[in-house]
């Protein structure tokens, strides 16, 4: 099997198994209420374990390493680790500095990500529900755009962009969905589904490595 086969099938899973947990959803949730499913601490309790999932993954995407070397230990930031070989392809010149366009494109992801989780978690009602297919769409072009990537070479700034979309799709598809289904359990049946994109994300990143 190709690379590419590989890549297009790593991309594929993500989508697929979303149509099937959203047709499980429906299914589950098919006249069925709870005042405790529905009710917003619930929800907004998710959506902040959501949101500290996401800080957790910022010191691997950083690179940072505690420095031991005076009396007060320091903290180190590597953006430049790629070996000369392959920095044309994964690093771009800002300023003086290299960086990983994938690092540091998803640190950007995952900050705007936050801000909008932020943003929903103490002010939901500014979120209209008419618009939850909007941002549910929105949230999958983003992510589609992120995984181009991988199977389209473009410029080093645009790869920098398509890095720094991927959170944010996921976490506007992930608001839409909370909308759109109002439950908690809901949430909890579709999170494979958000896991698989990022998981798909390293997967293709060592993929394309191997380019």
């Amino acid at each position: 099997m190709s690379n590419l086969t590989r890549k297009a099938l790593v991309i594929g899973t993500p989508f697929f198994t979303l149509l099937i947990s959203i047709f499980i959803v429906t299914i589950l949730t098919h006249n069925y209420t709870s005042p405790l499913d529905e009710d917003w601490t619930t929800r907004q309790f998710l959506i902040g374990m959501f949101m500290f999932a996401g800080l957790t993954i910022v010191p691997r995407l950083l690179h940072l390493q505690l420095v031991f070397s005076g009396v007060i230990p320091s903290c180190k930031m590597n953006l430049r680790h790629h070996p000369p070989s392959l920095r044309k392809t994964h690093e771009v010149q800002i300023g003086t500095y290299s960086v990983c366009t994938g690092c540091f494109g998803s640190f950007i992801s995952i900050v705007i990500a936050e801000l909008i989780f932020l943003w929903y978690f103490l002010t939901p009602n500014l979120f209209q529900n008419s618009l939850a297919l909007i941002y549910l769409l929105i949230g999958l072009i983003l992510i589609i755009v992120s995984y181009s990537r991988y199977l389209i070479v473009f410029r080093q700034r645009i790869r920098l962009i398509q890095h720094a979309s991927l959170f944010v799709g996921v976490a506007l598809a992930l608001i839409a969905s909370d909308l759109l289904f109002t439950s908690a359990f809901s949430m909890m049946v579709l999170l494979p589904s958000w896991l698989l994109f990022l998981v798909g994300r390293i997967k293709l990143g060592k993929l394309d490595h191997k380019d």
